[in-house]
């Protein structure tokens, strides 16, 4: 590559990087579209001369931003868009794998951003709480066309949805990065596969499956839901979160491969991607799909015979020991369909019986009237509340289970 390629390269990223991030900042309603793009252009020439050009096109696309843009949305494309870009640029032209890589540079700009926070934080004394519900408040209000101010109240509907934003922005913000790297990374990685075929190896979409001890991370945070110390059930709630929506990508990828395998025309994959959009609450089609892979296997269903190989099993000691390590591991694998049951009839029972407040929600020591308990313990002894003909109501107890212990009055 000449020099002359070279600087053009880098100014072309440059100018690119800043224009799509500046285009999210400054237009309402495509802006924030385009604003997603802003790391391609570095990853692109990660990709095509090696990291440290991308970041001196970062360098200079971050100083021609910031003429224009406060300093904190410049910080702020510094740590979302600058470092993820470079990084998964120079680790793609290493080979390394896309999905591993995208979760490397979220983990890169989430330390970036939260050290650039406790700075900014410290130095100006501002509230971090306050400054976060100002932009979840412009955020919800421009998404409904209501372009208030930051000072603005929402319409009380809209208090429960940001309660909840603001609980799970970090386990949001971090799904957020990771899409942005993975989908950018791919684009990247298909417009160098059309431009030089065979030169590069396309990652498998319709593959993508998380590692099945993740399992064993979900159960133990769905558990800590119930936690009454609030960061603890605060911290579970966002790995919940987070890991939600890793198993909704692996529920969509089973979803493709099904398409692919049934080769659907493109008209009717438009269609089924529109209904997706439309009608949201079908994702948890995928995202069942995506929790119970680790069990069932689907991709492998239909498949057709594997052929027999010296190491299938037989007669014998093998062949009783292969046998049992399948049934271990069955049993293994459906510890996460009943936990998850178990946790989810009981949410629905908690929120059937205080409809205000969800179980994380619930406050270490609060006043409750009329609050129902099927189970309880008082003064060391278990009273089943439902064995008379109506349930008991509780008036005055104190609940207790080692650590910890709460009352409950009327």
């Amino acid at each position: 590559m000449t020099p002359s390629r070279e600087l053009k390269d880098l100014a072309v990223a440059a100018l690119l990087a800043s224009g799509f991030f500046l285009a999210g900042v400054l237009v309402p309603v495509a802006g924030p579209f385009l604003g997603f793009f802003s790391s391609a252009p570095l990853i692109w020439l990660g990709h095509r001369a090696g990291g440290r050009l991308a970041l001196l096109a970062g360098v200079l696309a971050l100083a021609a931003l910031l003429p224009v843009v406060p300093p904190p949305a410049a910080a702020f494309f510094a740590a979302e868009h600058l470092l993820p870009g470079c990084y998964l640029g120079a680790r793609l032209t290493a080979g390394r794998g896309l999905a591993a890589s995208s979760v490397r540079a979220t983990a890169l700009a989430a330390g970036g951003l939260l050290a650039i926070a406790l700075g900014a934080f410290a130095v100006s004394g501002a509230d971090p709480r306050a400054f976060l519900d100002r932009q979840i408040e412009e955020s919800i209000g421009q998404a409904q066309g209501n372009l208030a101010g930051p000072g603005a109240a929402l319409p009380p509907e809209f208090e429960p949805l940001l309660r909840f934003l603001r609980r799970t922005f970090p386990a949001l913000f971090l799904f957020g990065v990771f899409s942005e790297a993975a989908l950018n990374g791919l684009i990247v990685l298909r417009l160098a596969a059309r431009a030089l075929p065979g030169s590069v190896r396309l990652p498998a979409v319709t593959q993508f499956a998380l590692p099945e001890r993740l399992v064993w991370v979900l159960i133990p945070s769905l558990a800590a839901l119930w936690v009454p110390q609030r960061l603890v059930s605060l911290v579970a709630l966002n790995l919940t979160v987070l890991l939600g929506f890793f198993y909704l990508l692996q529920g969509l990828s089973i979803v493709l491969h099904f398409l692919a395998r049934a080769r659907i025309s493109r008209p009717v994959f438009t269609l089924l991607v529109m209904v997706m959009i439309l009608q949201p609450y079908l994702l948890a089609i995928p995202l069942a799909l995506g929790l119970l892979d680790f069990r069932f296997e689907f991709r492998k269903r239909g498949a057709g015979p594997q052929p027999p190989t010296a190491a299938a099993g037989g007669a014998g000691y093998q062949g009783r020991k292969r046998r049992s390590s399948r049934s271990l591991s069955a049993l293994k694998r459906l510890a996460l369909p009943l936990t998850s049951g178990w946790l989810f009839s009981t949410a629905v029972a908690a929120t059937m019986a205080s409809p205000a407040r969800m179980p994380w929600e619930m406050p270490y020591s609060s006043t409750y009237t009329n609050a129902r308990c099927p189970m309880f313990s008082l003064s060391g002894r278990t009273v089943n509340a439902w064995s008379a003909r109506k349930p008991f109501t509780i008036r005055s107890c104190r609940l207790s289970c080692a650590p910890w212990s709460s009352s409950i009055s009327d």
